[in-house]
């Protein structure tokens, strides 16, 4: 660690960051120099058993099926014991959910992270002359559904943490070299 008259603290985070001492820049200038990037040919490494032209096929290597399974059985489990909605013949009982739904519902969540809305129930609206249009989500699922499976979604078996087997794992490495 530097000394400390060669570092200060950060004022957005007292007494925590530190910054550098350094004094400010003597001139702001109009000109901009960017680093140099050199060219170079890009290759898409994929494992040869995946298809590049499935996008489930691509979206599997970060969530394998198994794994899915186990999102759907955890969402399934930590299902909201409550009607969703209001309390007439419109509320929305819970339905176990299935692979290919949350499927949907994980790519309804990249979407809206893509394209930002202020509201989520923006991204179901069919006013297309005032709000923009989000036609791949409203025609993927409802948007009660989504919130409801939102409530219910789970990684881990409730009351457990999604960390326990990376936990377990460390700590029998620990006491394996201590």
């Amino acid at each position: 660690m530097p000394p400390k008259n060669e570092v200060i603290d950060d004022p957005t985070d007292p007494g925590g960051t530190l910054r550098p001492n350094l004094p400010p820049e003597p001139t702001v200038g109009t000109h901009f120099t960017p680093l140099p990037c050199p060219e170079f040919d890009y290759c898409i490494n994929l494992p040869a058993s995946v298809d590049r032209h499935s996008p489930i096929a691509i979206f599997d290597l970060f969530f394998a099926p198994e794994q899915m399974r186990i999102l759907v059985e955890n969402t399934n489990i930590n299902r909201p014991f409550h009607q969703m909605g209001p309390r007439n013949r419109h509320a929305l009982d819970w339905k176990d959910t299935f692979v290919e739904e949350l499927y949907a519902y994980l790519g309804i969540l990249i979407y809206m992270g893509l394209h930002p809305e202020n509201d989520i129930d923006q991204y179901w609206c069919i006013d297309v002359n005032n709000q923009p249009s989000h036609g791949p989500v409203r025609t993927s699922m409802a948007r009660d559904r989504w919130k409801q499976i939102s409530q219910a979604f789970h990684i881990a078996e409730k009351g457990k943490s999604a960390f326990e087997k990376v936990k377990s794992t460390f700590l029998s490495v620990y006491y394996i070299v201590y």
